[in-house]
């Protein structure tokens, strides 16, 4: 089974502090539109998330196990992740 979240290298510097900085600044910022009855915190959590995930190590790793632990509940997520990668093989 392949890995949902690509091991892409991450940034170095500042570039990288910057993409960490953006990541968690939309998760704060979706994390209460998500609680309004507008859809789009998720989106705005699911995207620094991915920010996350390309720039951190730690942030990874916790997906990773969170994929290991609710692999059912996170499939749709996968599958996104997977079509992403077609299309930039493409």
């Amino acid at each position: 089974m392949s890995d949902p979240v690509a091991s892409a290298p991450a940034s170095s510097g500042l570039t990288r502090r910057l993409w960490l900085v953006a990541g968690w600044g939309l998760v704060i910022v979706g994390f209460p539109i998500f609680l309004l009855p507008i859809p789009l915190g998720a989106a705005m959590m699911l995207a620094g998330a991915m920010i996350l995930a390309r720039n951190s190590p730690s942030a990874r790793a916790f997906i990773r196990q969170t994929y290991r632990r609710f692999p059912r509940s996170l499939q749709p997520l996968r599958n996104l992740a997977k079509r992403m990668r077609r299309k930039k093989s493409d």
